[in-house]
């Protein structure tokens, strides 16, 4: 008899709903060495430009584990994978582990589209400009419409984040969310530019001067520039998670201990005698 079985109904449903359905894109890292990376999911591939290094220390606490991660110097490191990326206005949800102590840069940690024109690139950043909100904060911005959430993320410390788009045609109108470290951030927390720009992200799984496909690490804004920090566990969904998925990839729910459930069993038993 398994633990599981003892009792009547499954406390394990309480732990959260699955983090893996509808994930499209799962950059783990976990090769630990090597100049490319793969995707968990899609088989998608990611050759190295310049010279991302591994580190093997002080990692996130991912909640499954984790045995790698990549640094980006901020000189022309990034990956360039073949993934197209999630187009048009369709929900989306980029989830990832950042560790960063450079608060003025504004390239991007995932990002794929085409910034040539307005509403077309999807780019997942720190924010840069205090004008526009907290220095170093989490922004998601489409090309003439920005949506910039929370503290900033620059403290030298790993951060969880979750970036959120439910479909609604235009941009900076509450159709994104922010979490960080399993943190959702209320509107009056939100700093938003360009409202009326309209959602159509172009795709496209080869580079050809305007439109580009999932970058992690750098993104392009007319040229193309590089992160300076650590990134792992980068997920890409077709969907825009709840707060229980997001919880679930930020912290680990502990099993529950035999004691506990031969506990609840006992007085599940109990109970129903007494009826």
């Amino acid at each position: 008899m398994t633990l599981r079985s003892l009792l009547p109904f499954s406390i394990f449903a309480l732990t959260g709903p699955s983090a893996s359905a509808a994930l499209v894109a799962h950059f783990d890292f976990e090769e630990g060495s090597g100049s490319s990376t793969s995707s968990q999911v899609g088989g998608w591939a990611g050759p190295f430009s310049g010279d991302p290094q591994w580190v093997s220390t002080d990692l996130a606490p991912v909640p499954s584990g984790t045995s790698a991660a990549l640094a980006f110097d901020g000189d022309g490191d990034w990956i360039i994978s073949n993934y197209a990326g999630i187009g048009g206005n369709a929900d989306r949800s980029v989830s990832f582990w950042v560790q960063t102590s450079n608060g003025t840069q504004s390239t991007g940690i995932v990002a794929w589209g085409n910034s040539a024109s307005n509403g077309t690139k999807w780019h997942v950043r720190t924010n840069n400009s205090g004008v526009n909100g907290p220095v170093g904060a989490i922004r998601t911005e489409i090309q003439g419409s920005f949506e910039i959430d929370g503290n900033p993320l620059t403290d030298g410390n790993w951060h969880h984040v979750v970036s959120i788009y439910s479909a609604g045609g235009t941009f900076g109108s509450g159709q994104v969310s922010h979490y960080v470290d399993g943190v959702l951030f209320s509107d009056g927390q939100t700093h938003t530019g360009g409202d009326t720009v309209a959602v159509n992200t172009t795709t496209s799984p080869t580079i050809n001067g305007t439109i580009y496909p999932v970058t992690l690490g750098g993104r392009h804004q007319g040229t193309l520039s590089s992160f300076t920090g650590l990134i792992d566990e980068v997920r890409i969904y077709d969907h825009a998670l709840d707060a229980g998925e997001v919880q679930a990839l930020y912290q680990a729910v502990p099993e529950p201990s035999a004691g506990l459930l031969a506990g609840l069993a006992m007085s599940l038993g109990l109970l129903r005698r007494r009826r």
